[in-house]
């Protein structure tokens, strides 16, 4: 982050952040507080109704803002704003109770437990 407004609480100046699809929603509506921000009707999108995604610079709401960790390279980390968002975000729906995810060379290997039952089921 290379500068951020006073009222900014979540990040510092020089963080690491990116920014996902979701640039803004109204954040009181019925979607917003169940987690489903892409459904708000004020949802607004990064750079199809606000500029950015491609730009070197561009503002966003800090809601909307996330920490990217020293272990991603820009190029690992670029693709978990949008397209890995779609993946967590279905996982997350599944109501998955144990998820264990380990990275390991080109992929993430998720192993999780579904439902009640005693199997595992390995996702690639």
């Amino acid at each position: 982050m290379e500068k951020k407004s006073p009222l900014a609480a979540r990040f510092k100046t020089g963080d690491r952040v990116g920014i996902g699809w979701i640039y803004s929603s109204c954040g009181t509506c019925r979607f917003c507080a169940s987690g489903s921000e892409n459904l708000c009707e004020n949802f607004t999108a990064t750079g199809r109704d606000t500029n950015g995604g491609y730009a070197e610079y561009m503002t966003v709401p800090e809601d909307f803002a996330y920490s990217i960790p020293d272990i991603f390279s820009d190029t690992e980390a670029a693709p978990l704003l949008c397209a890995g968002g779609v993946g967590y975000r279905s996982l997350r729906l599944t109501n998955i109770n144990t998820l264990i995810m380990k990275r390991n060379m080109d992929y993430i290997l998720i192993k999780c437990k579904i439902g009640g039952s005693n199997e595992s089921s390995r996702l690639y």
